[in-house]
């Protein structure tokens, strides 16, 4: 894991291997350090093009309202998707009612990206890099085929 923005809000690191940025809040920010590393993570997003990204949510407590909802829709989840993002998790804040605004800025404003919210890192990890499309040709695919009752 290669740390490639430590601010002093946000850490942002990369793993190539499994084209996955991890972003972890050192501690909360107000509104407008939220925007400016919002920023930076979109445009390190343009620069590495990861497909996976994961947010560690611990250390975060700002409440999203309508007006940032919007506001990461267009200047960061439009972009990040356009750069290549196929999968976003978040590992839920410590605090429960700053996590659902941050789920319901995905919901309400119908975001063109689909996160899956986790209560590990671990779990969050497993389901981000399940992806057929990393494997390697040597690589064995494993299948998981389920009986439907009739």
């Amino acid at each position: 894991m290669n740390i490639i923005y430590a601010g002093k809000f946000l850490k942002i690191c990369y793993e190539e291997r499994n084209s996955l940025f991890i972003q972890e809040w050192i501690t909360s920010p107000t509104t407008d350090n939220f925007k400016i590393e919002m920023l930076v993570y979109t445009n390190l997003y343009k620069k590495y093009k990861p497909i996976h990204t994961l947010w560690l949510q611990q250390n975060f407590f700002l409440n999203i309202d309508n007006h940032i909802k919007n506001w990461i829709e267009k200047n960061v989840n439009e972009p990040c998707l356009s750069f290549g993002n196929k999968k976003c998790a978040f590992v839920v804040s410590k605090d429960v009612l700053t996590h659902v605004s941050v789920m319901n800025s995905f919901d309400k404003i119908q975001s063109c990206i689909v996160p899956k919210h986790f209560a590990s890192e671990k779990e969050a990890r497993k389901w981000l890099i399940n992806d057929d499309t990393l494997k390697t040709k040597n690589e064995p695919v494993s299948y998981t085929h389920l009986t439907l009752p009739t």
